[in-house]
């Protein structure tokens, strides 16, 4: 089925990027102040991880938006979150990454999108930095209390970057769902919907203003290759 991409309040289009495949990127559409970002990292993998979630996150918005990627102004709140200066459509984004996966969340609304590797990290230590003494206590009862830690980490850093605070705010204050397995589908969280879920070996949560539907899709080399502007049809 062909559909028109097109943002929606009741809808998130879930980017998921391979990291490790080549792109033949043009640093120059990035702006002043993401190349003196890039500029900043000192290790080759995160420099490449910053650069290719921005050139990727350039050209997705550019299909929404019907912009050329280097037009495209991004401002920056005072946590640091951005998002799009002229914005007549309404449009959010976010961006998560973990090792060789990243994923790009677009909407309508307030989101945010945190995704988690199952392997190789631990957050036991530093499990008492963010859950609050009632989780603290139904962890303990969980059959899998590292994966379970896992998803209630993701679904705390969704629902602040979803806030636009990120860990600004106390995520002792939010109280996610204890599960080691089971998917959220637009659970309540205060005042935001909770969907979470398995992407392969990774934790994906994604935090809305509004109860949505999830599309998941693959991002491929070939969308960097097309004219602007234009609306993007996929199939």
């Amino acid at each position: 089925m062909v559909e028109q991409l097109t943002a929606s309040a009741t809808e998130v289009h879930l980017w998921f990027v391979d990291l490790q495949q080549p792109l033949d990127m043009d640093i120059s559409i990035l702006s002043d102040d993401e190349i003196a970002r890039l500029n900043t990292f000192k290790v080759s993998e995160q420099k490449d991880t910053y650069l290719k979630c921005r050139y990727v996150l350039r050209h997705l918005l550019a299909l929404y938006i019907e912009e050329i990627p280097s037009s495209i102004s991004l401002s920056y709140n005072s946590y640091g979150k951005p998002y799009l200066t002229d914005n007549p459509l309404h449009i959010s984004f976010n961006i998560s990454h973990c090792k060789h996966s990243a994923v790009i969340g677009i909407t309508k609304g307030s989101s945010g999108v945190d995704i988690e590797c199952t392997t190789g990290q631990s957050l036991k230590e530093a499990s008492s930095l963010f859950l609050n003494d009632n989780e603290m206590k139904v962890l303990k009862l969980s059959s899998d209390p590292e994966s379970a830690l896992l998803h209630l980490w993701t679904q705390k850093e969704a629902i602040l970057k979803a806030e636009g605070t990120g860990f600004s705010s106390s995520p002792h204050a939010i109280t996610g769902y204890v599960t080691s397995s089971v998917q959220l589908q637009n659970a309540e969280v205060d005042q935001y919907h909770l969907n979470s879920f398995m992407r392969g070996s990774n934790i994906v949560s994604i935090c809305t203003s509004n109860p949505v539907d999830i599309k998941q899709l693959d991002f491929s080399s070939h969308l960097l290759n097309r004219p602007f502007p234009q609306t993007l049809i996929y199939g």
